[in-house]
C-alpha cells in the first residue's frame, strides 16, 4: 500500500496533469481483484483508500479501490462485494476529502477495532452492502453512515430520521473509551 500510495501521488497522478487531472478532480484509480497490505503480506488486505497530497496548485485527492467479483471479500451469507469499496471509498472522500474531518470518538464497529475520530463515513459499516439494479445488473453499494451518527445529534438529519442510508443504524455512535 505504501509504494502504491507514494507512486500514485508522486508519479502517476503529476503525469495527468496534461489530460486536465488537477485539484478540482477527483482521480479513482479501480484495480480488478487486486489487494494492498500495509509493510507485510501479514497485514493483508487493504481493498482501497482515499488520500490527498499537497502539490503546487494545491490538495490533490485521489482514491483507489478493487472491484471485486471474485465473491472472496463477501460475507459467509454470500454477499457479493462487486462495488462496495468502491462506493465507500467515494463516500468517504466526500465527507472527509482531505482526511482530517474530526469526529467524537467512534469505534469497535465495522472495520474499526479500537476507537478513531474522524468522519469515515464508510468504516462503522464495512460489508453492510445493498442491492440496486441498473441496467439489469445487480450491484452492491456499502452502506452509510450519516454526519448525525458521528456527532451524536438527536434526532438525526438524515432521511427517515435514520443514522444510515438504508437504515441500519437508528441511534447514533456509542461512546468509545
Amino acid at each position: 500500500m505504501n509504494w502504491l500510495d507514494s507512486y500514485l501521488s508522486n508519479t502517476v497522478i503529476p503525469s495527468l496533469s496534461a489530460q486536465g487531472v488537477g485539484v478540482k478532480t477527483f482521480p479513482m484509480f479501480l484495480l480488478g481483484n487486486v489487494v494492498e497490505y500495509d509493510g507485510s503480506t501479514t497485514n493483508c488486505c487493504i481493498l482501497g483508500f482515499h488520500n490527498a497530497v499537497s502539490t503546487a496548485q494545491g490538495v490533490q485527492t485521489y482514491g483507489i479501490s478493487m472491484y471485486d467479483n471474485t465473491g472472496i471479500f463477501g460475507d459467509l451469507a454470500g454477499q457479493n462485494t462487486d462495488i462496495a469499496t468502491l462506493s465507500h471509498e467515494v463516500g468517504e472522500w466526500m465527507d472527509d476529502p482531505f482526511v482530517n474531518n474530526a469526529t467524537k470518538d467512534w469505534g469497535n464497529i465495522g472495520q474499526v477495532s479500537g476507537c478513531q475520530g474522524n468522519l469515515e463515513v464508510g468504516d462503522p459499516l464495512s460489508g453492510t452492502t445493498f442491492t440496486i439494479n441498473v441496467s439489469g445488473y445487480n450491484y452492491h453499494p456499502q452502506e452509510m453512515a450519516f454526519t448525525s451518527w458521528f456527532y451524536h445529534q438527536s434526532p438525526s438529519t438524515g432521511v427517515n430520521g435514520w443514522y444510515s442510508n438504508a437504515g441500519t443504524f437508528m441511534t447514533s455512535a456509542a461512546p468509545c473509551p
